[in-house]
């Protein structure tokens, strides 16, 4: 039986990969373009919120004064046009897009779930404001105004938040119409085939169509569902041949590893994409550690739950949430410290040694809850 594709046959399935290839510079190019009109205008609704809605408000006005310190000279209720930021808001469209980049957003196919992409907008959004409050504190430009970042930050993330719903819903209806699709076959029939199949059938945004199986003799022979058994592990070149398979996925058992190479030394001279599944199912993904010495991959558990650049993203957003609510909650802070002192003798802030991360001892201060002494003042109390 044959299994090679030559003449007609090859140069059909040559020009669905360049289709799908240019298909997705297509998807990248819209995306990018689509987050950076957004920054922007994300910024722009900022800046009306801050000069043209927060004046107009009262209470708003005792907001913005205590956060921006009403201490400060008149000049800086100066009104500041929009173009006064136009190099501030270019450089922010930029770095946060080469953020959006780097944390994986513009990955081709989008295997993450709607709430992965709004975290990782988020997480990434807040190490870029965190970047422009640094600016800020450090080169103090005549036009800047503190209160615009907040509004910058919250509004991006909501505004980029809805795009990618459009676009992930938009893409799902492209793919459930069979307007775009990956043809897909699945080679393996055993419980971890058995269970990609299931698990992409039940994720029509990925934009799989599954043409069907070849069985690995692990299981008798038959369908599985509505998914079609397309022959032996011999018959994969005729199958990708015949059925125009873009895309194969090897779900072949740990003891059927010399099978596994021959599968992808065959896409590899088919030209049809391939990924291989691990036998490692069991584990959750997000524990799996890889990493290669010379060129061998070497899978492990990871030892901790967050790698170098989550622990950095996790503790800018620390930083500046812990700041923003300080800021904006100072009148109401003050008001405590007033009330404990008014209350009792002592320290208004209560300092105690904890153990945190590592077992690595902190200071923590609170606010005094308790009389001083209250220990010794137990029979008063």
């Amino acid at each position: 039986m044959p299994v090679g594709a030559t003449g007609p046959i090859k140069r059909v399935i040559s020009k669905r990969r360049s289709n799908r290839h240019q298909w997705r510079i297509f998807k990248i190019i819209v995306l990018v373009l689509l987050d950076a009109t957004l920054v922007a205008i994300s910024f722009q609704l900022a800046h009306f919120i801050r000069y043209n809605v927060l004046f107009k408000n009262h209470f708003l006005v005792f907001l913005r004064h205590n956060i921006e310190n009403s201490s400060l000279p008149h000049t800086a209720d100066i009104y500041t046009p929009l173009s006064g930021f136009l190099w501030l808001q270019i450089s922010i469209v930029i770095g946060l897009i080469t953020i959006f980049a780097f944390r994986g957003l513009y990955n081709i196919r989008l295997t993450r779930s709607l709430p992965r992409q709004v975290w990782t907008i988020a997480s990434s959004a807040t190490l870029g404001i965190a970047f422009l409050i640094t600016y800020f504190f450090i080169f103090q430009p005549p036009s800047s105004s503190r209160l615009l970042v907040p509004f910058v930050w919250a509004v991006t993330i909501i505004l980029l938040s809805l795009g990618r719903m459009i676009i992930s819903v938009a893409m799902s209806l492209l793919y459930q119409l069979g307007l775009v699709e990956t043809r897909l076959l699945v080679v393996g029939s055993g419980r971890l085939g058995k269970m990609m199949m299931q698990h992409i059938a039940a994720s029509p945004n990925l934009g799989y169509h599954i043409v069907g199986f070849l069985h690995d003799m692990s299981e008798p022979p038959g369908d599985f569902g509505r998914f079609k058994m397309l022959g032996t592990l011999e018959d994969l070149g005729l199958v990708i041949s015949s059925m125009q398979v873009d895309e194969v996925i090897i779900a072949l058992p740990s003891n059927m590893h010399e099978q596994s190479i021959k599968s992808v030394h065959l896409c590899e001279r088919l030209g049809a994409s391939f990924k291989l599944v691990p036998d490692l199912y069991e584990l959750s993904l997000s524990r799996i550690d890889m990493e290669a010495v010379e060129g061998i991959p070497l899978i492990g558990i990871k030892q901790v739950s967050l790698n170098t650049v989550q622990r950095i993203i996790t503790r800018m957003v620390d930083i500046f949430v812990s700041l923003f609510i300080l800021a904006l909650g100072s009148p109401l802070w003050m008001c405590i410290a007033l009330a404990i002192r008014l209350n009792s003798e002592g320290e208004i802030i209560y300092k105690q040694t904890r153990i945190g991360w590592e077992g690595r001892p902190f200071k923590m201060y609170k606010f005094r809850s308790m009389y001083k002494n209250a220990d010794q003042r137990l029979a008063d109390l």
